[in-house]
C-alpha cells in the first residue's frame, strides 16, 4: 500500500475521531439523565447508516476513486466509529457465499469476545 493511503486514513481517522467528540455535547444531557451512553449509540447508528450508505455506492460504482474510499470509509467512517466496519463486514458475509449463518456466528463471537475482553480488561486492571 502507498503511502498517501497511510496518509488519507489517518487523516480521515483524525477527523472521524474529532467529530464522534462533537456528538458527544449534544447527546450529554439526555445521556446524564437517562444514564444510556447516548452519544455512543447514536455515533455507531449514524456511522453504521454512513458506512452502508456509501460503502454500496462505491460497490455499484467502480469508478470511484480509491483515494475517497480510503478517506470516507476506513478513515472518517473508522474513527468515528468501529462499529461501522464491524456491521459492515456482517451484512458483507451474509451477502456473500458465506451466507447469513457466517454473519450471524461472525457477529455473535465479535459481540461475546468484545464484551468479554472488555471485562477481562477491567477486571485485570483492578
Amino acid at each position: 500500500m502507498e503511502f498517501m493511503s497511510w496518509i488519507l486514513v489517518a487523516a480521515g481517522g483524525a477527523l472521524g475521531s474529532v467529530l464522534r467528540f462533537a456528538l458527544t455535547p449534544l447527546c450529554l444531557a439526555v445521556s446524564q439523565r437517562s444514564g444510556f451512553p447516548i452519544g455512543t449509540l447514536a455515533a455507531n447508528v449514524i456511522g453504521c447508516f454512513l458506512i452502508g450508505f456509501f460503502a454500496s455506492q462505491i460497490q455499484k460504482n467502480p469508478q470511484f476513486p480509491e483515494q475517497v474510499r480510503l478517506l470516507l470509509i476506513p478513515g472518517i467512517l473508522g474513527g468515528f466509529t468501529t462499529y461501522s466496519a464491524f456491521a459492515w463486514e456482517s451484512w458483507s458475509l451474509a451477502a456473500s457465499g458465506p451466507g447469513l449463518p457466517a454473519a450471524a456466528i461472525y457477529f455473535a463471537l465479535t459481540s461475546v469476545l468484545a464484551f468479554t475482553a472488555l471485562l477481562a480488561g477491567v477486571v485485570i486492571s483492578r
